[in-house]
């Protein structure tokens, strides 16, 4: 592994400067991109002045000078270009959600494990400043009763978070984020759920989602996302305990986010300090190649939200995100 990792980009996508090329700097080299419009390929690299701009994903993974790919593409494509990557001996960073079913994320994985590659699922958040204080905070509560966690955001028409070809639904999207913080607080991996229902769009993806889990320690976790266009954004997870009580006030954003602990009649509050969550994010992933260790949003976190995600979607009675995505396609 080179000391500076150099990393190339399938996608010009809007995600990728906030993500990549921003906590990029003085950490790895970004040194190409790819979109399938080479005239679109170049155009970003121009403005964002990154070398080389490829008009295929295939050409990107053929470079022998890269050590890692960025998969910034839509959900529904994740899978396939993660699987090429890794086959072209590219260690990965995947865009969130992962993928469309557990068989993709069980199959992306296994193949990483295979040939001995580092393959991340980029939940930035899991990298959070405040995460640690949180965690403490949890641990001071005693038994929990109940763990809630919310994430609604206005998403307009036009955005391919509606476009069910591309894997679209705000449980798949938002959703994934919810189920971590609720696995992560109740300390458990693999919750029973109690009930689940959604709110469709005229094109059958879901708009809006709740949904009750229950820990094996006996706590209630509820989830609800919703990113219907009069929702005003809020994001946080919140844990009830003997002890008192702690709120987690919007995991996403490393520098807008608050720790609210009650303790009886006191109340404590904790800014975010620190780099943003993506910095810490990347540098995690680079600390993960040069140590060959496996980062927390990796391996088997990957499949266990993926398969609670589509045990969800199965116990509100919607489509498979796969199934849908396929007819879609062809």
């Amino acid at each position: 592994m080179r000391s500076v990792v150099r990393i190339g980009v399938l996608g010009a996508a809007r995600i990728v400067p906030k993500a990549l090329l921003q906590p990029a700097h003085g950490l790895t080299d970004v040194v190409a991109v790819a979109s399938r419009d080479a005239e679109r390929a170049r155009a970003f690299a121009d403005t964002h002045g990154i070398l080389d701009a490829h008009g295929s994903y295939e050409e990107l993974l053929a470079r022998s000078d890269l050590d890692a790919v960025y998969v910034a593409l839509p959900a529904a494509h994740h899978a396939r270009w993660t699987l090429a990557a890794l086959d072209a001996g590219k260690n990965v960073l995947c865009e969130k959600p992962f993928g469309l079913s557990v068989e993709e994320a069980a199959a992306c994985v296994g193949r990483a494990a295979e040939a001995g590659l580092l393959l991340m699922e980029a939940h930035h958040w899991r990298y959070h400043p405040l995460l640690d204080a949180f965690t403490r905070a949890l641990g001071d509560l005693g038994p929990l009763s109940e763990v809630r966690a919310l994430f609604d955001a206005p998403i307009r028409s036009g955005n391919i978070r509606l476009d069910p070809a591309l894997g679209a639904g705000v449980l798949l999207d938002f959703g994934c984020y919810l189920l971590q913080w609720l696995m992560l607080a109740a300390a458990d991996d693999e919750p029973t759920i109690a009930h689940a229902s959604a709110i469709q769009g005229d094109t059958g993806i879901d708009l809006a989602f709740r949904a009750v889990l229950h820990a094996k320690s006996g706590a209630r976790l509820s989830l609800s996302c919703d990113m219907r266009p009069e929702v005003t954004f809020t994001a946080y997870v919140e844990a009830v305990g003997e002890s008192g009580q702690v709120r987690f006030e919007n995991p996403l954003n490393g520098q807008d986010a608050r720790l609210v602990i009650q303790r009886g009649a006191e109340t404590e509050r904790i800014e975010a300090a620190g780099p943003t969550t993506y910095r810490r994010q990347l540098e995690a992933f680079v600390q993960a190649l040069h140590a060959g260790t496996d980062p927390p949003t990796s391996g088997a976190s990957i499949v266990r939200t993926q398969a609670l995600l589509d045990d969800l979607y199965r116990a509100a009675g919607l489509p498979d995100r796969a199934l849908l995505s396929r007819s879609l396609t062809g």
